[in-house]
């Protein structure tokens, strides 16, 4: 299994894409083996259909911007249970 790495120079590239909306959330976590884009589904919910197309949109450039340096990215959901 490949060890991957979180850098910095990721994270200054990740920040010049400006998400559509100012509340949005991500959470960026390593994985054993790729990089995980998590965002939670009762902040998602907050959002009417079409802006949630727009935060699909920031999440596949951010995980395409990741994978431009060589490294697996997933995007994953996180159920928001009470």
């Amino acid at each position: 299994m490949e060890q991957v790495f979180y850098t910095k120079e990721m994270a200054k590239a990740i920040r010049q894409i400006k998400p559509p909306y100012k509340n949005v959330k991500l959470d960026i976590m390593r994985r054993p083996n790729y990089i995980a884009l998590l965002i939670h589904e009762n902040n998602i919910m907050e959002f009417e259909q079409e802006q949630r197309m727009n935060i699909m949109e920031y999440l596949l450039k951010v995980r395409a911007m990741i994978q431009n340096f060589g490294v697996r990215c997933e995007i994953e959901g996180m159920r928001y249970d009470r």
